[in-house]
């Protein structure tokens, strides 16, 4: 598919078709001129008043050639210097839209999602801001915010007349009430977005010498991952690929193993193993972004109270006797990396994760860590001002600057504030004609 956008898109278009294009929107049958072979095409015109850029658009759906597209390409670029035509630039379709309102910043980036997805559940994840549902929760609460806003400040404004009464105290607390709860929602709900970036990544983690090295070694079939009885033997995280015989073909991914450590909401203290501050942030933030996670822990042992996170797949390591074989209920599934026992069933455990991931947390939210961070904030800010409602003697004011707060957090997921870091951030990572 070719893309034309501009004031003169649809002479542009018809410089390489062998009929020319009506004035008005709609799906056309055409085929190009005999010196591209007169090809068989479809082309969409969308005229400025209903197209996404505010101009007119036109796409050209030819036969899927390379080389027949190249050459219809560059016929238009260097054939028709009266219409100026140059190819667009990495994500400049999409920041168009963007600057025009006619898409927030989550459904952006939702195309930057969608362009780069390579399993099912980024795609569902990238359909799902495409359709607008995030930012439109985001407007909504926004709007919430403005409106108690200009509320208040309506009351500071004339607290000098008498016949103007400030908002009653419960009606405050109710709103901020609702907004708090809203933004808590939104966050329960909300997954990273990283976590669909790239292929899917399987992260390995539990106690020390819980025999996580040597449960990925057997689950790749091969010594890619260094092994020994001493522990802490593995200081860092350490990713290798990994390729799954999948239905349909085969699924690339990343195993991940990780020390002795976890954070407390996944099962294990972080103080298991001694780590630096940057490296206890990168292991969180390799956890945020995993599809899947083996939370191992050696049978027999009570060192990890299991998660109930969706992702997370409870693993018995070192059911190497015969009399460690009987399955119970306080896992998944039991393995023994030495004799393979357990091994294959946790292979298509974790290929079910995998393939089904898409239905997990299936009203749930995909947005940047960043993003996340940021509605935390409005999170603060919304308490602060709530605590601030509740005091007996409170100027108005302090209310009004906790609430600007929330809301200029909003702003930023919305990409209200700061174009440049938007562009930097989001755009510059498309593919061209994006």
């Amino acid at each position: 598919m070719i893309r034309i956008a501009g004031p003169n898109a649809v002479g542009l278009a018809n410089s390489i078709l062998e009929s020319p294009l009506p004035d008005t929107a709609g799906v056309f049958s055409v085929r190009t001129f005999p010196e591209l072979f007169s090809l068989p095409a479809l082309a969409i015109l969308f005229t400025a008043d209903h197209g996404p850029l505010g101009q007119p658009v036109v796409e050209l759906w030819l036969p899927g050639n390379p080389e027949l597209l190249h050459r219809a390409l560059n016929q238009m670029l260097e054939g028709s210097p009266e219409y100026g035509a140059r190819l667009a630039s990495p994500g400049e379709f999409t920041a168009r839209a963007w600057m025009l309102g006619r898409m927030d910043l989550t459904q952006a980036e939702g195309v930057g999602l969608l362009v780069s997805a390579e399993h099912t559940a980024a795609v569902r994840a990238a359909h799902r801001l495409l359709a607008g549902g995030p930012g439109e929760r985001i407007k909504n609460v926004r709007e919430q915010i403005l409106d108690l806003l200009a509320a208040l400040e309506a009351g500071i404004d004339f607290s000098d007349q008498e016949d103007v009464r400030f908002l009653p105290t419960e009606e405050v607390q109710s709103t901020l009430s609702d907004i708090l709860k809203a933004l808590r929602s939104l966050r329960d709900r909300g997954v990273p977005l990283e976590r669909f970036q790239g292929p899917p990544r399987i992260m390995v983690v539990g106690p020390p010498n819980a025999g996580k090295s040597t449960l990925c070694n057997a689950l790749l079939s091969g010594d890619r991952f260094l092994t020994a009885p001493i522990e802490g033997t593995t200081r860092d995280l350490v990713a290798t690929p990994w390729v799954f015989d999948a239905p349909g073909g085969d699924l690339d991914a990343v195993l991940v193993d990780s020390p002795g450590i976890f954070d407390e909401k996944h099962g294990v203290d972080l103080g298991s193993v001694r780590l630096s501050e940057q490296a206890s942030q990168q292991h969180l933030e390799a956890l945020s972004s995993a599809n899947v996670i083996l939370s191992c822990q050696v049978y027999g042992e009570k060192s990890v109270v299991w998660t109930e996170d969706p992702r997370v797949i409870r693993v018995h390591t070192k059911m190497d006797e015969p009399d460690r074989e009987n399955q119970s209920d306080s896992h998944d599934v039991g393995v023994s990396a030495h004799t393979g026992y357990g091994v294959n069933q946790l292979r298509a455990q974790i290929l079910d994760k995998l393939m089904g991931f898409e239905d997990q947390k299936t009203d749930g939210v995909a947005l940047r860590e960043s993003h996340w961070s940021t509605i935390d904030q409005a999170i603060r800010s919304m308490r602060e001002a709530q605590e601030l409602a509740r005091q007996e003697i409170c100027p108005d004011e302090l209310v009004c600057e906790a609430l600007l707060l929330a809301r200029r957090a909003l702003d930023e997921v919305l990409g209200n504030r700061d174009p440049e870091a938007v562009f930097d951030r989001v755009f510059s990572s498309f593919c061209i004609g994006k």
